[in-house]
């Protein structure tokens, strides 16, 4: 599961374009990707967005959040 600091940001996301949690639904995964000879598993956050079904996959990175490619999304009105 993520951070609570991650969980925190989201919440915060959707307050600033007063969305409310509700309408959204999250899930976590692994993902395993093979680099080099080895594998690296990262964890994947799909948000749905309940009233248009659109979803969205993140992953985080070291240089990245998930929440700041979440909040991109919700600027460009990727889920309605």
């Amino acid at each position: 599961m993520s951070a609570a600091s991650e969980l925190e940001n989201y919440g915060r996301c959707l307050s600033r374009k007063m969305l409310h949690e509700s309408d959204f639904s999250m899930s976590n995964g692994i993902a395993a990707r093979v680099i080099r000879g080895g594998t690296v598993q990262t964890e994947v956050v799909t948000v749905v967005y309940k009233p248009t079904l659109v979803s969205r996959s993140y992953r985080s990175t070291f240089s990245e959040s998930w929440v700041c490619q979440f909040e991109r999304d919700l600027n460009d009105g990727r889920f309605y």
